[in-house]
């Protein structure tokens, strides 16, 4: 009998295919735990505004949870308007006749753009609240950018 004979008369799964499949699928299973279930969360310790004018870009406003502070670039203290509660701030950014309006909830520790005149369709008001370090909102028209400062602290810029 040759080994091709040998090939076909023997089981289609011996004991060892099954061991390693069986190792190979908690394998898998550990590591998609272990990314998923197994992620730090991210901290969030402030709310950072850049706008993009004539290809500079400049932090113009920023909020620390933590402190509850407030600062607003000198040039742009006329542009800007602040309306503080106990469990929120609305900020105002104006652009001649056009604004947006960014929405930072503190206890939540988020930002969402909650208004906007900039374009059409207002794709930043569409973007996702802003809730750790990595997360952030683009006005393209306006040249604004809405970033979280914390662990992962991604700066993008537009421009």
């Amino acid at each position: 009998m040759t080994n091709f004979d040998d090939i076909k008369k023997s089981k289609f799964f011996e004991k060892a295919d099954v061991i390693v499949y069986a190792f190979v699928l908690l394998l898998i299973v550990a590591l998609f735990s272990v990314f998923i279930w197994g992620a730090n969360e991210e901290t969030m310790t402030g709310i950072s505004v850049s706008a993009t004018e004539n290809g500079n870009t400049v932090v113009i406003f920023t909020y620390e949870f933590e402190t509850d502070k407030i600062t607003i670039a000198g040039e742009w203290e006329d542009r800007i308007a602040v309306t503080e509660t106990d469990d929120e701030l609305e900020v105002k950014f104006f652009f001649g006749d056009e604004y947006n309006l960014l929405t930072i909830a503190k206890k939540e520790k988020t930002a969402v753009m909650t208004e906007a005149t900039c374009s059409f369709h207002h794709d930043c008001t569409k973007f996702p609240p802003i809730t750790d370090g990595s997360g952030v909102i683009i006005c393209i028209p306006h040249g604004l950018t809405v970033y979280g400062v914390g662990d992962a602290d991604y700066q993008p810029n537009v421009g």
